[in-house]
């Protein structure tokens, strides 16, 4: 696993054609894509088979890296443990502050790693965006909600019946 600052989160998507969390916000490349909002679930049982669904979109754990880019926390402090996030990233020799290096990018067959980062934004409730290198991205807010947007040549998704089925999908 390998830590980035923000500009390097920036370079990382620029240098395979992504958008950036600010840019998506702003416009979410319409017609180029699938879309399909979800809302954050209440217990932690939910929220972790949800980031399973999205870790696994469109059988990504198969293929490519990732990157995990967190860029809000702390919205709501009294619902996260910074210290379990710092000393698990020294766990991995990283020591900066989530403010100095907020990208995580993981390689195949750190799957168990990087889907760790996803639980625990989703339990604190982070805003944390997941770029696959096939185009697929989700994203997770601190206002309990969030989409997956995958490219439209992608072929047939399963991630749509997965959110139905979990019972968190809003729409697509």
């Amino acid at each position: 696993m390998k830590f980035l600052t923000e500009p390097e989160c920036e370079r990382w998507c620029s240098e395979r054609g992504r958008v950036p969390p600010r840019r998506l916000r702003e416009r979410p490349l319409p017609g180029q894509v699938v879309s399909h909002h979800f809302a954050i679930p209440n217990d932690a049982h939910g929220r972790v088979a949800l980031c399973r669904i999205l870790w696994n979109l469109s059988g990504e754990s198969l293929r490519g890296e990732r990157l995990l880019w967190i860029n809000g926390w702390s919205v709501w402090p009294s619902g996260e443990h910074m210290p379990l996030f710092t000393r698990w990233r020294a766990a991995f020799g990283e020591n900066r502050t989530l403010m100095e290096a907020c990208g995580n990018v993981v390689q195949p067959g750190e799957d168990a790693d990087g889907l760790s980062i996803l639980v625990v934004a989703s339990l604190f409730l982070w805003d944390c965006w997941m770029y696959a290198e096939t185009g697929a991205v989700a994203m997770i807010s601190h206002d309990e909600f969030g989409f997956v947007l995958e490219p439209r040549d992608h072929g047939e998704s399963t991630v749509r019946a997965q959110l139905n089925k979990l019972g968190v999908l809003q729409s697509s």
